[in-house]
């Protein structure tokens, strides 16, 4: 260490060891709120530094999403945290498996299952279209424009926008108990899926939707409609069975039975091995 005095200069041995301790820890010690925080842990202060950093997070989720909209968008490869592969270009799959831990989009993404949930289509458009806005919203904020004046201007658009949207339905499902009218509503879903195969597999699945409508239509629960996948075979040659279909052979030597009574057990009725 050196010591300055007036018209003095006096050296003075020092431990090395300590200095480097002391340097180490003057340089290396957090203070404020990021010393709360786990080790990674990151801290953002003001609401256009925060602002921005959601938008950054939500942009990214749409950035990858946006590829595989259409049915002829791109495929992903996925790798969970448990090493399976996904190869899909279902948005609801990705963003599912993808795990998403930012708060902001874990926003986008419970839209996204919302509309699984209600619609079953039209995810991708979701996740994409609301990239897309933050983005424009982004540019907006950079330009000095106040967050709460960009939220009343998308506010307006989107009444606006429904004032446009009425006048322009050309076709509405009358008959939910129809067959004809309920195929027509989901081909274009089925298509998005199984391109080429939506024809076929539209008939059947209006056909068991029929099947199992309830009185109210709104209260129509999606399990009620079951696909069993038995190898061999191609989907033109799938059917509708009204009942309960069980892809396995009978344990006893009866293959047919007419008018039968059925037992359903809850638990299983195997016999136990014993000691």
């Amino acid at each position: 260490s050196i010591k300055f005095r007036p018209n003095l200069l006096i050296f003075c041995p020092a431990p090395a060891q300590s200095a480097e301790i002391h340097t180490g820890a003057m340089f290396n010690k957090q203070t404020g709120f990021q010393s709360l925080m786990k080790d990674g842990g990151k801290h953002f202060s003001g609401v256009d530094e925060t602002l921005i950093k959601n938008i950054e997070a939500c942009k990214n989720l749409a950035q990858i999403t946006k590829t595989s909209l259409g049915p002829y968008g791109m495929n992903k490869l996925i790798v969970n945290h448990l090493g399976q592969h996904f190869v899909t270009s279902d948005t609801n799959t990705m963003v599912t498996e993808m795990e998403v831990m930012h708060p902001a989009a874990k926003l986008i993404v419970m839209a996204c299952k919302a509309q699984q949930q209600e619609c079953g289509d039209a995810t991708n458009l979701v996740v994409s279209f609301g990239g897309e806005l933050l983005m424009r919203a982004e540019e907006l904020l950079k330009e000095g424009i106040h967050a709460v004046d960009v939220l009343k201007g998308y506010e307006l658009a989107r009444n606006k926008t429904m004032e446009f949207i009425e006048p322009l339905n050309v076709w509405t499902c009358k008959d939910m108990r129809s067959t004809a009218e309920l195929e027509k509503c989901v081909k274009t879903c089925i298509a998005s899926k199984q391109l080429g195969f939506e024809a076929p597999l539209a008939r059947l699945v209006a056909q068991a939707c029929v099947q199992v409508m309830p009185s109210n239509p709104s209260k129509f629960e999606v399990d009620s409609v079951r696909v069993t996948k038995v190898q061999g075979g191609n989907p033109d040659s799938s059917f509708v069975v009204e009942g309960m279909a069980i892809a396995r052979g009978p344990s006893g030597v009866e293959t047919c039975k007419e008018k039968a009574k059925v037992a359903v057990y809850a638990a299983g009725i195997e016999s136990q091995s014993t000691e």
